[in-house]
């Protein structure tokens, strides 16, 4: 399974790790893409490469991050740079399943509650991983 990943630059609360963590074990975890931002995106690809070390991970950068990071794993592509709307919608469209940790609530002006909103719109399977631990399916 291919597993999509949103999430903020504050990075993800204890709760949300460990939610991430277990969700990943439960899947069959062929790849995974996330956005290659600090914070959410490092903390999942550091889960991702803990789970197992040869998986295959897509990193796709956004107008202003991190592209040229040194990304720990043993197959890791980055791709070119878009704009955050266009790689965020590429991320949903490239996975099976997406996994989202929020900050909180909705908010209008979020690019990952923009990318839950789109992943619902194209009705893309997604569970969003709440502060507190809660996962909404």
């Amino acid at each position: 399974m291919i597993i999509g990943f949103t999430g903020t630059r504050q990075d993800m609360s204890n709760e949300q790790k460990r939610k991430v963590k277990e969700l990943c074990e439960q899947m069959n975890l062929e790849e995974s893409h996330h956005g290659g931002c600090h914070g959410a995106d490092e903390t999942f690809h550091n889960i991702c490469v803990q789970l197992k070390e040869e998986l295959p991970i897509v990193i796709h950068p956004g107008d202003d991050n991190q592209a040229g990071q040194n990304w720990r794993g043993e197959d890791v592509t980055i791709l070119d740079v878009k704009s955050y709307l266009a790689r965020n919608k590429d991320i949903v469209n490239e996975s099976d399943i997406m996994i989202a940790t929020p900050k909180g609530d909705e908010e209008m002006r979020s690019g990952t509650w923009s990318t839950i909103r789109y992943a619902k719109k194209i009705n893309k399977p997604i569970y969003i991983v709440f502060p507190d631990g809660k996962i909404e399916r």
